[in-house]
């Protein structure tokens, strides 16, 4: 694997000589304003994603939710998969206080086809036998969560966020160490204190809430969503390890 600043963009001179000179944070690509591509044309995309705010909150808190620029193609290309996020988790959040406005967004996303699609291909990630071919008692049932799909909402979220605290570009490809923790018991001490340090951040915490801190040779992110569970996220500072001198 090539490592190297070849990885990363650095975005502060490019912002001094053009103020209005716009990257796509998702694919660090230039958006031409004048372009007459449709999918190359300039969008706003919500870090993290609007749909996690429900709507009543939206209409009635007054929310600076964060937004970077990305070409069209490149944000509608996380669509689905944001569905899926949003239908795959929420039923964990129904006991946090925020529950019941998740629920009532959930019950409309329902009643569209792109919902309905979604909901029965959930439906048959369950099952009485564990992936270790383990039969459950009765009663009882296993999802087996699609986890690259939903660790690419995670990598797109930790990419954005990466965008708004250092004004660089992270490639959506970068190696990254993923957890999900639905009881913080169940976390490791190292990422118990992960979440502990520093003070949270986020628009609104009710429903999204983040640490970050950078040690040597290493960025840690932890996200809180709804109050109802974390993903800690962990990778390597790539900009200052020195490339292999095979690599050159």
């Amino acid at each position: 694997m090539k490592i190297g600043v070849m990885c990363w963009l650095d975005l502060s001179h490019m912002q001094e000589k053009n103020k209005r000179a716009k990257i796509c944070y998702l694919c660090g690509e230039m958006i031409d304003p004048k372009t007459k591509d449709e999918d190359k044309r300039l969008s706003k995309d919500h870090v993290p994603p609007l749909q996690f705010y429900p709507e009543e909150i939206r209409k009635t808190a007054k929310l600076n939710l964060k937004t970077l620029p990305a070409h069209k193609k490149c944000n509608n290309s996380f669509r689905e998969d944001e569905e899926y996020f949003m239908h795959t988790y929420f039923p964990t959040v129904m006991k946090a206080p925020i529950g019941k406005l998740v629920a009532k967004d959930m019950k409309k996303r329902f009643q569209k086809p792109q919902g309905q699609i979604i909901s029965k291909m959930i439906l048959k990630e369950f099952d009485t036998v564990t992936p270790g071919n383990i039969y459950l008692p009765p009663g009882m049932v296993i999802q087996n969560i699609d986890a690259p799909r939903a660790d690419r909402v995670v990598r797109k979220i930790v990419c954005g966020l990466y965008f708004l605290e250092n004004n660089k570009f992270l490639p959506h490809d970068t190696p990254m160490n993923i957890k999900f923790f639905l009881y913080p018991e169940d976390m490791p001490e190292e990422y118990g204190t992960l979440c502990k340090i520093g003070s949270p951040k986020g628009a609104y915490p009710h429903v999204f809430a983040y640490r970050y801190i950078k040690i040597p040779d290493f960025h840690c992110w932890s996200m809180l969503l709804w109050e109802s569970f974390i993903f800690c996220v962990i990778f390597p500072d790539l900009e200052n390890q020195a490339p292999n001198a095979e690599d050159d």
